[in-house]
Order: structure tokens, then C-alpha cells, then sequence
């Protein structure tokens, strides 16, 4: 497919430049905790962000699993008011095709997962702004698109949705915690 083909040229460069050269030892300037009431909101937040990069990256391998198996879950059969033969009997590529973009969703929601996961144990120190910044830009496009066309299209089953309106309470919740100490400049 031409999309997906032009996407991986375009990311491959920037993959090999990433790894080409050696990192350099980190440095980080020493900085104090901040007051006290600051830093356990902040721990708050870190716990709730980790949770929540494991908790993408379990779904992400749910996700895979049963886009490699049974393709839907009952709520998409229950949206779409058929069934996978009769889907299989409208075109026989459709189940497969759909199988795909389901195992790479999937796999999304892992690489997702894992940077949110990542950069919450190892990058959270008080004053490092893009770390709260990351993680707000990237729920915000993470978790709108997914509201949005879940809205216009009709399909707001609760049980469907439900593990995306947590995921957007708790990542509200991280970084409103994680806020005065993630971005603090003193």
C-alpha cells in the first residue's frame, strides 16, 4: 500500500540518524524537590501516568490479540447489526483487511504505552517542562480523534468507550497533579 509504504521512507531516516550515533553520558543540573505538598501531588500524578502507560500498552496487546482472532468485540458486531459471515460474504478480503488495522492499532496503543510509561519513570524531575508537555500533547491527540469519531459515527456504547473516558479522568488528573511541579522554573 502506498500510504503505509511512504509513512515507513519518511520515518526511516529519522529512526537511523536517532541510532547512528552513540548517546552521550546524561547530564542533568542538580534541582531541589520544591516544597513538599508540590512533590507528593507530583508522585500522584507519576503513579497515575505510569498506570497509564501500562494500562495502553495491555490494551494495545488486547486490541492485537483479538484483531489477529476474532476480529470484533460484540459491541462492533452489536454498532454494525451483522456478523462476520456476512461480512466474509460481502467481500471475502474485508475480515482480513479489517484484521489488519486492528493488529496495528494494536500496536499503537503498545509504542503509545510505552513512551508514556518510559518518560513517566525516567524523565519525571521537577522543572522539566517537556515532560508535561509530551504528555498533555500526546493524550490530547491521542484520546480526541478517538472521542471525535466515536461521536460523529454514532457508536457511544459505554462498555465500548468506557476504558477511553478513563483514560482521559485519569490523564486529566496526572497532569493537573503533575502541573506546578513538572513546569516549576525556580
Amino acid at each position: 500500500e502506498p500510504l503505509h509504504t511512504l509513512v515507513v521512507l519518511a520515518l526511516f531516516p529519522m529512526f537511523a540518524l536517532a541510532v547512528w550515533h552513540s548517546p552521550r553520558s546524561p547530564h542533568w543540573p542538580a534541582v531541589g524537590e520544591g516544597p513538599e505538598s508540590q512533590r507528593r501531588r507530583a508522585l500522584w500524578g507519576q503513579v497515575l501516568m505510569i498506570g497509564i502507560g501500562g494500562g495502553l500498552s495491555v490494551a494495545g496487546a488486547t486490541i492485537s490479540a483479538v484483531g489477529l482472532t476474532s476480529v470484533f468485540v460484540p459491541t462492533d458486531l452489536l454498532f454494525l447489526g451483522t456478523g462476520s459471515p456476512a461480512l466474509r460474504a460481502a467481500n471475502p478480503r474485508l475480515l482480513p483487511f479489517i484484521a489488519h488495522d486492528r493488529a496495528g492499532f494494536g500496536g499503537a496503543l503498545i509504542g503509545a504505552g510505552l513512551a508514556v510509561l518510559l518518560i513517566s519513570l525516567w524523565g519525571w524531575r521537577r522543572g522539566q517542562r517537556w515532560v508535561w508537555w509530551s504528555l498533555l500533547l500526546g493524550c490530547a491527540f491521542g484520546t480526541a480523534p478517538a472521542l471525535a469519531i466515536h461521536l460523529a459515527i454514532g457508536y457511544t456504547a459505554v462498555e465500548h468507550l468506557l476504558p477511553l473516558y478513563l483514560l482521559v479522568i485519569a490523564a486529566a488528573a496526572a497532569l493537573i497533579l503533575s502541573r506546578p511541579y513538572l513546569t516549576d522554573s525556580s
